[in-house]
């Protein structure tokens, strides 16, 4: 299995940038401190919509089934794939209390929820377990995203030529996400009502427009650093994310600068990281090449530790079952989680990586 974002060619800054945002999204799932938070979560996964865009090539426009296809078996495919397993895993974390309903967010399934949230799978890439595949909504927001960017970049190529169709869809969805926000209206059937989708499309149109006009600014040590400064007073005076959950426009017009001038700051420590060797580099970008896998098991792995905490302060077992974490007594604790976490899924990568190779020899045709 490939990498959500991973790049043929390996593009090492890349690798390491996609490195930094998935272990950041594990600390933020942590339930780390506030302020540290907020500085994520102002732009973790815009970073990795704008490094799709980044990564996009232009022939795309010109061959948008081939594209749509390539992506149904990099993004559509694994999202079906892993949701229906932990569909079908979702009662035995149950009875396990791995998941619950007296301290998280899970309810046992009846056969017809399961069929039913399997048929949403499918059709609607929705319905998995939230409590152990709460990152998945990604899986959807960039399929969804890249396949609007491509089609719509497509059909305004016809009257434009491709910079200005892309700097169009990416305005235009852009403003949608405003628009939006302003009126409270939803796209029917879709989860938060299509924002994270909207605003994936705005982000990849930003990342092709970044390598198109902007890509000598990226190695610019004073826009880096600009861009940290206003990371840092979004965390303490103007909080935002991609949820549509308790939006504003401080919060719609904040999340389109800081997921921007997220990428530059990331993207120049990146640099300076990929110009040395070292176990550092060799990490992150171990990470950024096989992020699929930490979104996939990242949720699940949190709960060894959650167990530890039950046994160090005598708690009721079944907090196990709190979502994502547990809250108390966490001022240390979410370093542990998040570096477990990301222990255990490196051991997932590893086994992934030893079973495809005796896979490549016992059977070559396949």
């Amino acid at each position: 299995m490939s990498c959500v974002l991973v790049d043929k060619k390996k593009n090492g800054v890349i690798s390491i940038l996609k490195g930094i945002g998935i272990i950041l999204v594990v600390i933020g799932h942590s339930r780390c401190p506030d302020v540290l938070n907020n500085w994520i979560f102002s732009f973790h996964m815009p970073l990795f919509f704008i490094a799709s865009g980044y990564l996009y090539k232009s022939e795309y426009f010109l061959q948008p089934g081939e594209f749509f296809l390539r992506k149904v078996k990099s993004l559509y495919w694994p999202f079906v794939k892993w949701s229906l397993i932990f569909l079908l895993l979702h009662n035995i974390f149950f009875d396990l209390n791995v998941i619950n309903n007296v301290y998280g967010i899970s309810t046992r399934f009846s056969y017809y929820d399961i069929l039913s949230n399997m048929v949403d799978v499918f059709t609607k890439m929705t319905s998995y377990d939230n409590a152990i595949c709460g990152a998945f909504w990604f899986f959807r927001s960039l399929f969804v995203g890249l396949l609007f960017f491509t089609l719509g970049t497509w059909l305004i190529n016809k009257f434009f030529n491709t910079k200005t169709s892309v700097l169009l869809v990416t305005l235009i969805f852009g403003l949608a996400g405003g628009i939006k926000t302003i009126l409270g209206k939803d796209i029917p059937n879709w989860p938060q009502g299509g924002y994270r989708e909207i605003m994936a499309v705005y982000f990849i149109g930003f990342g092709y427009l970044i390598k198109i006009y902007f890509s000598k600014y990226l190695t610019d040590w004073r826009i880096a650093f600009a861009g940290l400064a206003i990371l840092c007073i979004s965390a303490f005076s103007m909080p935002t994310n991609m949820s549509y959950q308790n939006q504003t426009m401080q919060k719609w017009m904040t999340i389109c600068i800081t997921g921007v001038v997220g990428f530059f700051f990331i993207y120049f420590i990146s640099i300076l990281i990929n110009r040395r060797s070292g176990i550092i580099k060799k990490v992150l970008a171990f990470y950024g090449d096989n992020s699929i896998y930490v979104i996939i098991f990242h949720f699940l792995f949190f709960k060894p530790v959650s167990y530890l905490k039950t046994i160090i302060w005598g708690w009721d077992w079944r907090m196990v079952g709190c979502h994502p974490v547990i809250s108390e007594h966490n001022e240390w604790f979410w370093i542990i989680y998040s570096v477990s976490s990301l222990l255990l899924c490196a051991g997932v990568i590893k086994l992934h990586y030893v079973l495809a190779k005796y896979k490549a020899r016992l059977f070559p045709m396949f």
